[in-house]
Parts: C-alpha cells; structure tokens; sequence
C-alpha cells in the first residue's frame, strides 16, 4: 500500500519596478509565493487518468520595501539552489503561465479528423439545457447579487433564443445531460485580466469502451475585461457569452432566423 507522501513545491517571484518619484529613484516591490502539495499516490500513478491530486495555496505581498523584498528574497536562496534552482532571471512574469489558458475553452477539431466533430455541432439536436447561476460567486467589488443577477439574464437569453430550460428533473432523463455553468475568474494585477467563462458540460461515452461514462466540456466561451471599454463590466462580459451561446445554439439547430434576430437584440 502506497504511503500518501507530499511533494512540496514552492514557487517564488519577485518583481521590482523602478518609478521616477521626485527625481528620487525607488522600486516598487511584489513577491508570489506558491506551495503545491502533490499526493504520493498521484506520484506513483503510471496512468494517464490518474486525476488531480495537487493542493495549491499562496502569499502575495505588495510594496515591499527593498531591504525587506531583498532579506527575504535572498534568504530562499540557499535552499532554492539545493532543491531546484535560485536566482533565475526571467522577462515576464512566469507565475503568468499557471492563467493564462482557460481550463474550460474547447479547441475546434481539424477537418483532417475524421470521425471528429466540432464543438458546434455538440448542441444539435439538444432538447434544452439545465442552468442555475445563483449560486456563481462574482467579484468582490461588483455591486449587487451576482449569481442573481447573472441567472436572470441567462433566464431572460434563453427564452428569447428559444432554448428550453429544464428543470433537475428533466434532466435526469435527458440523454447527455446538458449542464450550462458560469465562472467568474479574477484578475491577477500585471498577470491576465478579469474574465467570464461560460461552459456545457454533457455525459459523453469512451469509445473504446461504451460501457463509460463521464461528464466533460463539451462547449465554451469566454469574454475578458476590455482595456480600451473601461465601462465594459462584468454584466457586459455575462451577456456576450449568453448570447454567443444562444446563437451557436440556434446555428447547430438550423435556425437561422432567430440566430439573425438575437444578434441584432445584443
């Protein structure tokens, strides 16, 4: 029986920016710390499927002083250049890497694939869709419900596109069980821009084993802050993933009179 170990990772970044303050030079200094704890037993998995077993937690720290970025910096370096490597020079932030990629964007299958679909044609021939955003957590600085708010204009989307919403019961009996989900994803200062990311989770089969089953993404979108908009807001973002949606939708169920008609309506 494999022992559950942890594997500890800590990654650092320290960004000093130097700002002309009354003809007085100073820095402007930021640290990330982050620890990733990975389970032994996902360690020891020879499987392609094993699934995430890593926790994630972090320290962020702004406008240091300079003595103090520097103590505390330098001070890891020892035990960096032991354990894996200290004093690496980098051009952008490499914390950065971790966000840049939305987990939940669907990459369109080549035509070359045969057998392959595109995720337009994941949404033909659905009945409805099951969504509740009541409970979506929002930015901390928006005024309001968000999960209220953003349920009420999905609400309001999808009667105008037409597509029924169903309800936890006619879910349970609609073949692939059609989930819409809304995510709000914060901004990280320097790093990437607040976004919303909207996505149809479905029950789909492994075809070289009919007999499972699992849920995946099987469409998505997203709309991020706009830096040339500064009054594009998150219910701006929420309503053009909606009606992206509603049109891919309306577009995979040949209708295209309703497709023109919700375009015109955003």
């Amino acid at each position: 029986m494999i022992k559950a170990l942890n594997m500890f990772r800590l990654l650092v970044c320290i960004c000093a920016i130097s700002c002309p303050m009354r003809a007085v030079a100073v820095e402007a200094n930021t640290i990330w710390v982050m620890w990733e704890r990975t389970n032994g037993q996902a360690l020891a998995c020879q499987q392609d499927d094993c699934g995430s077993q890593s926790t994630f937690q972090s320290h962020f720290l702004m406008n240091l002083p300079t003595d103090q970025a520097q103590i505390l910096f330098e001070d890891w370096a020892p035990l960096a250049a032991l354990k894996g490597s200290a004093n690496v020079t980098h051009d952008r932030l490499p914390i950065c890497g971790f966000s840049e990629a939305d987990p939940t964007e669907i990459t369109s299958v080549k035509e070359a694939d045969r057998g392959m679909v595109d995720r337009l044609e994941t949404l033909r021939g659905l009945t409805g869709i099951y969504a509740d955003f009541r409970g979506a957590r929002g930015p901390a600085w928006y005024r309001g419900e968000f999960g209220e708010t953003a349920d009420q204009m999905m609400r309001v989307a999808m009667q105008q596109a037409g597509v029924p919403l169903l309800t936890k019961e006619e879910l349970a009996n609609t073949p692939g069980r059609p989930q819409l989900s809304l995510r709000f994803s914060a901004e990280v200062p320097g790093c990437r821009p607040w976004s919303i990311s909207l996505s149809l989770k479905q029950t789909v089969v492994l075809t070289r084993d009919l007999t499972m089953m699992f849920d995946t993404t099987t469409w998505s979108a997203s709309e991020r802050q706009s830096e040339e908009d500064v009054d594009f807001g998150p219910e701006n973002a929420i309503q053009s993933v909606l009606t992206t949606f509603a049109q891919s939708f309306l577009k995979a169920n040949a209708n295209a009179d309703l497709v023109e008609a919700t375009s015109n309506a955003q």
